[in-house]
């Protein structure tokens, strides 16, 4: 067995450090002399290119299908069942193809660097272990996703891939009497619910849920479920002249915990993080009297890992949102501390003009304020706009199916806007299909009977089409930094790129990092030479420099 020098063993040790750790020319004996490298090139001509291999029977050229089933099953911090992810991908892809349905390009996905960096993050949290690290997207709409569709197939994409970092936030109450909990508290009672559309009568604040819950009993609770494997969680509320303390009862195995939030009279919005005491597995939140207000709390735990909130109120457009104030909008923005804000309207616009229920320079006033309404709390994230998806003339009209015209006016004023907000902009109406989406739709059986809200599984296609785009956007991200980082040339240890760093590190710790795959390729075949037995002794070191060095290039 080959046992390296101590140069060679002080070289590695080094490169396992950070990338952000300065490496000075006390290091520079790790490195090859040109006549060094000079001996190697002809044999490291010779080394096989890397061959990325591609699960059967899903396609070549996507990066979803290939990169989940083939890299990420290597990564220890990322909790996947193989075979029902390759079934549930098979099913969705499947139904995408029957319908002719593939992800268009983002539009501006330069707008979404620091989103793909979160990612990165995310990633590289286990390696350098930063348990905190998390991201986060927040997806604002309407009735397509209040019941928690489109957004829930984006979540388990994305947490099954990159961490599960909680549930994030949950409405204080559902919307309506008889609405699923699967965002809101999974009891509540003694609430009432003003909205944004369709009412106004409180004096209170809508908030970033699109909606407000005050106490109009004698005493009103929300109980939030499931807090098994979370460390906290956060409440948003209302403080003022006339607020109560709320009451916190974790319930444990061992008995009831208490905790308590206390009114300070002042009116403002409150982001208030309370631990989750080890074992619980439900609090209560209890407040007495009347003109309590509460928006809803959102739950998480320790990452790394993904977060993605549904903000989707029913029958919403851009005017109702701007009736949330920035009283309550901006603090809760910055509580929730987002990385990606998505925002998916447009089909109430459309219909509400063509009814005559709303004025066009309304929207064009509305519509740009609304997609850039994060950006004075998070300066720093990054805005996705999805285009509405198609809308259509119902039968038994002569021209049903075909799409409102109404429908390219609103389209146009939130793609303006993107553009105008420094937002990516995805267009989900030629990603459907364009004129002949929702036809396909009805014809599947998965078009409501009011020909505009597709059924389940219509709207898990269309998160799934979100996803891809965005997934296809990151791998293009990656693989621009990827071959940039793979043309560093072996001259010296201060012009290693940050890429090559995080390749290196990971490979000596044993987790797989994908992106990676040339400089792994490298390193297994410079490792094979150095073990071999007839090697010389001088040469032996010069290969284990070489696996420091660089990967290979795309012209070898």
């Amino acid at each position: 067995m080959y046992l390296p020098s101590v140069r060679s063993l002080a070289c590695r040790w080094v490169i396992a450090l950070p990338f952000y750790v300065t490496l000075g020319s006390s290091l520079g004996g790790c490195s090859l002399s040109a006549s060094a490298a000079d001996s190697t090139d002809a044999k490291l001509n010779s080394l096989p290119r890397p061959q990325a291999d591609t699960p059967e029977g899903l396609g070549a050229q996507d990066f979803v299908q290939w990169l989940r089933l083939q890299n990420l099953k290597r990564n220890d911090f990322v909790n996947t069942n193989d075979n029902e992810l390759k079934e549930l991908l098979t099913t969705r892809n499947s139904r995408l193809k029957l319908l002719k349905m593939k992800a268009e390009a983002l539009e501006g996905q330069e707008h979404l660097t620091s989103f793909f960096r979160s990612l990165e993050d995310t990633i590289e949290a286990p390696l350098l272990q930063k348990q905190e690290q998390r991201t986060r997207i927040s997806v604002f709409g309407n009735s397509l996703i209040a019941s928690d569709n489109i957004v829930r197939v984006i979540r388990e994409n994305f947490q099954r891939d990159f961490g599960d970092a909680g549930r994030g936030f949950l409405l204080a109450n559902p919307q309506l009497p008889k609405a699923p909990r699967r965002r809101t508290a999974n009891w509540s009672k003694g609430w009432s619910i003003h909205k944004l559309v369709m009412d106004d009568k409180t004096r209170y604040p809508k908030g970033i849920g699109g909606a407000v819950f005050v106490s109009s009993s004698g005493s009103a609770f929300s109980r939030y479920d499931r807090l098994l494997n979370h460390d906290r969680v956060k409440f948003f509320w209302l403080d003022h002249a006339y607020a109560k303390d709320i009451k916190l009862v974790f319930e444990h195995p061992e008995g009831n915990l208490l905790s308590r939030l206390e009114a300070k009279h002042k009116r403002e919005l409150r982001v208030d993080t309370v631990a989750i005491p080890e074992g619980a597995t439900k609090v209560w939140a209890k407040v007495k009297g009347h003109a309590n207000v509460s928006y809803g709390a959102s739950l998480e735990r320790e990452g790394p890992g993904m977060i993605v909130d549904t903000m989707g109120i029913v029958a919403t457009d851009a005017s109702d949102w701007m009736k949330a104030p920035d009283e309550t909008m901006l603090p809760s923005f910055k509580g929730l501390n987002s990385d990606l804000v998505i925002y998916l309207h447009g089909g109430n616009e459309i219909k509400k003009l063509a009814f005559g229920w709303a004025h066009l320079e309304d929207y064009a006033r509305d519509i740009p304020l609304f997609v850039k309404r994060h950006q004075e709390a998070l300066p720093g994230a990054s805005c996705l706009v999805v285009g509405p998806p198609q809308n259509i003339l119902r039968p038994p009209s002569k021209r049903a199916f075909q799409t409102r015209s109404q429908f390219f006016t609103i389209e146009k004023l939130y793609r303006d806007a993107a553009r105008d907000a420094g937002c990516a902009y995805f267009d989900i109406y030629k990603s459907m299909g364009s004129s002949k989406a929702f036809k396909r739709l009805h014809q599947k059986g998965w078009l409501q009977p009011d020909f505009v809200h597709p059924r389940r599984k219509g709207l898990d296609l269309m998160g799934q089409l979100i996803t891809d785009a965005l997934y296809n956007s990151f791998n293009e991200y990656r693989s621009v930094r990827f071959q940039n980082s793979i043309q560093v040339q072996q001259v010296g240890w201060q012009e290693r790129s940050p890429e090559w760093y995080a390749c290196n590190r990971s490979y000596f710790s044993g987790v797989f990092r994908y992106g990676c795959e040339a400089y792994q390729q490298w390193f297994q075949e410079i490792e094979k030479v150095i073990a071999e037995k007839e090697i010389e002794e001088s040469e032996r070191e010069s290969w284990a420099s070489l696996l420091h060095s660089r990967p290979i290039d795309d012209d070898q």
